[in-house]
Order: structure tokens, then sequence, then C-alpha cells
């Protein structure tokens, strides 16, 4: 389905543009269909980047990305717009992916009218079938982005990517900006999704316990490269470089309910005995003391 084959992306950044970024060096995987490849690593080592690299919104450096054997970066025109369908994604932030002065009808019926897939009257159904889909009643057809909450506006980027019935979806930490209750809608939301229409996902995070719950297989990122990668069950419970064990020890660990019940919290006095008692005489002082008229004067 998906091919990455030694993708790199450098940028230009300082004074004149001297210096080079290494944003991604060397990324090579494949995605089966139906499968779901979790790419993980901390903020800034490229995630999002890749990301936009399968999506066809950068151009990279080097390398080559194919989809279905067609290349992402030279599809030819009769391609193009076919693979613009094919790929879609969804973004971390939701608000900033939707058009505030569009309603929510409107921004799911353009991509239909765009890539000609249903025209007149069935625009309307359709989008009502995937306002369903996503778990929207009818009543957010005429609802814009500002009045509804992060979690539905989530649904409602989703529904958007879904409309043109892609084969591939990237989400770019879709969960990350959600409520944790909210998360796990989105999450059994895609899951379903993925069931139903036989996706293929690209999901990208830095939430080990969402990646492992959501990925066939998971690649560790650091510094623009993959330094791991293989079956989920796999790499989280026996990790091989040392870099993906950082990440795992890194996860907080809520304690056991016994460790929790026998918890005896224990707090050492800062001060000594002695000083706490100089303060408090001090401070005794002070509060019985009462200024005299006159006693103080203005020099």
């Amino acid at each position: 389905m998906l091919e990455v084959q030694n993708v790199r992306k450098h940028f230009r950044s300082g004074w004149l543009e001297r210096r080079t970024v290494k944003a991604v060096d060397g990324v090579s995987f494949t995605i089966a269909p139906g499968c779901t490849l979790g790419l993980v690593g901390e903020s800034g080592v490229g995630k999002s980047t890749v990301g936009r690299l399968v999506a066809g919104l950068l151009r990279p450096t080097a390398g080559s990305v194919c989809f279905e054997d067609l290349d992402v970066f030279r599809p030819g025109r009769e391609k193009a717009r076919y693979l613009r369908r094919k790929i879609q994604i969804v973004f971390q932030n939701p608000e900033g992916a939707l058009n505030p002065r569009m309603r929510v009808g409107e921004i799911l019926a353009e991509p239909l009218q765009v890539h000609r897939l249903v025209k007149g009257r069935y625009v309307k159904e359709r989008v009502a079938g995937l306002l369903e889909m996503v778990g929207l009643g009818p009543e957010f057809y005429h609802r814009y982005p500002w009045e509804m909450s992060g979690g539905q506006n989530q649904r409602v980027a989703i529904a958007r990517a879904l409309s043109v019935e892609p084969s591939l979806l990237v989400l770019d930490e879709p969960t990350s900006a959600l409520d944790v209750s909210v998360q796990a809608q989105i999450l059994q939301l895609l899951k379903a999704t993925q069931r139903r229409m036989k996706l293929c996902y690209l999901f990208i995070s830095h939430d080990l316990d969402v990646i492992y719950h959501m990925a066939d297989e998971i690649a560790i990122m650091h510094r623009g490269r993959l330094v791991e990668q293989g079956p989920a069950a796999s790499v989280i419970i026996n990790p091989r470089h040392s870099y993906t064990v950082q990440l795992l020890s890194a996860k907080p660990a809520l304690p056991s309910a016994q460790t929790r019940n026998s918890r005896v919290l224990c707090f050492k006095p800062a001060f000594k005995q002695s000083t706490i008692s100089t303060f408090k005489e001090s401070v005794s002082k002070e509060e019985t003391t009462v200024a005299q008229p006159g006693a103080y004067k203005l020099s």
C-alpha cells in the first residue's frame, strides 16, 4: 500500500540560510493494507514532517514515497487528483484545520464537490451520513466550528477526511489536544472506521499508550531517523534500543491499589524545633505590640 524509501527532508535556517536542519534523515518503512503504523518520538524529532511528506504537503530533499505503486511526487496529471483523494491527513489542532467562516455542512460538502463524487441534492444526504458516521447529529449541520467543542471539531475533521473515501489516513497526533475521555471516544471511532472501510493508518503520537492501543507496528523516531521498528508488542515489551527504553521509563505509572491504601505520608520539619519556637515567640511579640500615638514621625 505505502512504501517510503530513504526519505530525507532538510531545511535551511539561520543568517542567509547557511545552516541546514536535517528534520528527516533517511527514513524507510512500509504499511500494508488495513494496518496501522505508529510513529513515536518526543517533540521535534521530525514525526509531523514525515506525515506531511507522506501526504504530499512537502517535497523531500531525497528519497521516494510510493502509494499503490505511484510516486506521490511524480504522479502525472491524471493520477495527481486520485492521490490527493486517496491520501488524507487529520491534523493535531482541529480548530486550526477548519475554516471558522464556514458551517459544518459546507466544510463536509466542499471535498465532495471538488472531487465530483456527489452532485445536486444528494450532497446534503451524504453530509448527513458522514455526521452520523462520526457520532454527530443533524443539528450540527448549520453550526460553525467555534460553536463546538474540541472533540466535536475533531470528529468533523475526521468526517471531512473520510468524505472522499480515502485508502490512507495520516493521523498527526489527533487526540493530544483533547481530554482523556474524549480521546477514548475518538480512538474508538478511528478503530471502528478502519474496520468498516479497511483503511491504512499512519498514526503519529508521543503517547506510547495510545500507540500501543492503535498500532500493529511501531517505529521509534529520534533525531530524524528511525532507531527501532517492529510489532507493537515486541517494541513495548522487549525494547532493543536505548532511546526506546528511555521513552518507556519516562512514562508515569500509577501505583497499585494495595500501594495506595498502605501509603503513609510523612513530612519532615524543614526547621529545627528550636528555630520554630524562636519564630513563634517573635511573631507573638509583634502581634501584642501596639504602637503609641506619635511614636513614629515622618522625616
